[in-house]
């Protein structure tokens, strides 16, 4: 595989004083061990219900993988993705413990730095308790991330209440911004997040503005790449879209799939759509989502996959020919952010892979990481960085290669954490996949997809992401206008 990638985006010693200096603005967020100090959760009752805490952008749309990992939890993860070298000296290890825990750090930052960002340019950013304006509730824009029913204690992420399939508005129709209630079931409300039974969600609302700057977006890289590349754009529902009970989801949430709808419907003739709202939900009661934390799980990103085999023309590897690998007791970002929760904690989740027949190598340049695999064992990991058994976490640019294909097409997916789980599916249709995770990467699209000669380009971002203009900003910096 070709090694010619640019240097890492920051050296060590600067990236650690940056991280050092967010995680000393940022004393909001509580790990689990200060849960039973806290006194700020909220009981909401249909008596008492409030506006919710309105847009917590980057995190459960977009936010890296252990987004709310606590700094001890960084570390953890730290540790795991420097096990991927191979045969390192003494003195690398400890040089890359120093990289990966920065880079990690600076990840989990990087979503609570975005979620105040987002908040703020929703004008919905107050102090604890302060209930939100009727304009900021319009700008607002929230999130989910895990499934389940009242006190159910089986397998995480099942939804049992019976749903009939909403028909399809017309694709350029939005969804009116922030008119959705309170639910008249109690909810535990923490700050955009809310415990609704054994599982934890957060709050979505719909911005046309984003939503439009997120479509013009995908419009600009289809142009430019015209000619050189096929762009494929997925927008991922987040778990209050897909697994929330029903009657909570129409008084709590603005209509996701209205919104992937309208987000579709602005997207040029150039620009292939993959939808995949209808075939998770005719997969809701299966294991599509966390509990714990604000991802999908492996099983709802294979679904996914095989709506771009469809899209592509293309046979989809099939479920059963892959290679199944679980980690156990996930506790994610929801049970952090949630400050430890009681319901949540009593159900952790955990990982499902799928990792299709092949011999994956891959690299991950900015650690200095060659012949990783591609799904890095976490059984020893702390429980609350699991999910980066996906590609070993989030990285600026990431290359995956069959080397049992002696020839085949070459694809970049472009994506934030929800993505993670999608590339090794993906990566089984491919020779050699790149993943460009646009938070991080500081190149240009173009330059990338001309120097490795790419044929697909896949945008693959959860619709919260769609939303938040901080990082929809941050994508077209890698596009260019």
């Amino acid at each position: 595989m070709e090694k010619d990638f640019t240097k890492p985006d920051a050296p060590a010693e600067e990236t650690a004083q940056t991280v050092g200096a967010a995680l000393a603005d940022d004393t909001s967020e509580q790990t689990p061990d200060t849960a039973a100090e806290s006194s700020d959760t909220e009981i909401i009752t249909p008596d008492a219900a409030e506006a919710p805490d309105a847009a917590e952008t980057p995190d459960a749309a977009e936010t890296p993988d252990e987004a709310q990992a606590s700094a001890g939890d960084a570390d953890d993860e730290a540790d795991g993705a420097v096990v991927c070298r191979r045969k390192p000296k003494k003195a690398t290890v400890v040089t890359a413990l120093l990289v990966a825990a920065a880079l990690i750090a600076v990840s989990d930052v990087s979503f609570l730095a975005g979620k105040r960002q987002g908040r703020k340019e929703a004008g919905v950013l107050q102090n604890a308790g302060e209930p939100a304006t009727a304009a900021a509730e319009q700008e607002a824009v929230d999130e989910t991330g895990a499934a389940g029913e009242p006190e159910t204690a089986e397998e995480p992420g099942t939804a049992n209440d019976t749903e009939t399939e909403p028909s399809a508005p017309a694709e350029t129709e939005a969804p009116q911004e922030g008119t959705s209630q309170e639910p008249a079931p109690i909810v535990q409300k923490f700050d955009g997040v809310f415990v609704y039974g054994n599982a934890a969600y957060e709050y979505y609302r719909f911005s046309q503005a984003a939503a439009d700057s997120y479509a013009a977006a995908i419009n600009t890289a289809a142009e430019k790449l015209k000619g050189k590349a096929t762009v494929y754009d997925m927008l991922i529902p987040t778990s209050t879209g897909i697994a929330l009970d029903r009657k909570v989801r129409e008084e709590i949430s603005d209509d996701q799939k209205k919104a992937i709808a309208y987000i579709e419907g602005s997207l040029s003739p150039d620009v292939k759509r993959v939808s995949i709202y209808d075939a998770l939900m005719e997969h809701r009661d299966e294991y599509l989502y966390f509990r714990t934390d604000h991802h999908w799980t492996g099983l709802a990103a294979y679904y996914a996959y095989r709506e771009f085999c469809a899209v592509k023309g293309i046979d989809p590897v099939e479920l059963e020919d892959c290679k199944k690998q679980t980690f156990d007791n996930f506790l994610g970002t929801f049970y952090n952010e949630t400050r430890g929760n009681p319901a949540l904690g009593k159900t952790p989740d955990y990982v499902d892979t799928y990792t299709p027949p092949g011999n994956y190598e891959m690299d991950i340049p900015n650690l200095g990481v060659v012949d990783a695999p591609m799904i890095y064992d976490e059984s020893n990991a702390s429980s609350g960085v699991k999910y980066g058994a996906f590609i070993c976490g989030d990285n600026a640019i990431t290359e995956i290669e069959d080397t049992e294909k002696k020839t085949g097409e070459t694809c970049l997916i472009i994506k934030e954490s929800f993505g993670n789980a999608l590339v090794p599916v993906v990566a089984g249709s491919y020779k050699t996949t790149y993943v460009m995770d646009y938070r991080y990467y500081t190149g240009d699209l173009v330059s990338l997809v001309e120097e490795k000669g790419i044929d697909d380009v896949i945008f693959a971002n959860n619709v919260s992401m769609a939303r938040a203009q901080v990082l929809i900003d941050q994508l077209i910096q890698r596009i260019g206008s």
